[in-house]
């Protein structure tokens, strides 16, 4: 069964609120990414959610690169265990554990 896009953004955006985060959907600016994660401690990263195998457009990659050069922090996310990769290096940059919840 393939997972659809929508599934992981949806369990994303709970496990985000879990977290008193925000994820953002951004609309109307073709190739960026899709949602903007903001957190309690102030960081930020654009998320391009894709489905599993599903490749970036080109634009869409270039726009990543070039927020990436710029300075901000942007990901590709092709799964929730990444998404909580992520929350976990934004939350605590210097690597303490922390147990992601999957859900409210």
């Amino acid at each position: 069964m393939r997972v659809l896009e929508s599934e992981i953004e949806q369990a994303c955006v709970k496990i985000a609120k879990a977290h008193k985060c925000i994820l953002l959907k951004i609309q109307g600016a073709k190739g960026y990414p899709d949602r903007l994660l903001l957190t309690p401690t102030g960081q930020a990263m654009f998320m391009e959610i894709k489905r599993p195998g599903e490749s970036l457009r080109p634009l869409q990659r270039h726009i990543l690169e070039d927020l990436t050069l710029k300075g901000f922090k942007a990901e590709e996310i092709d799964s929730v265990e990444l998404f909580k990769h992520c929350l976990t290096g934004l939350l605590l940059p210097n690597g303490n554990p922390m147990a992601i919840k999957n859900e409210v």
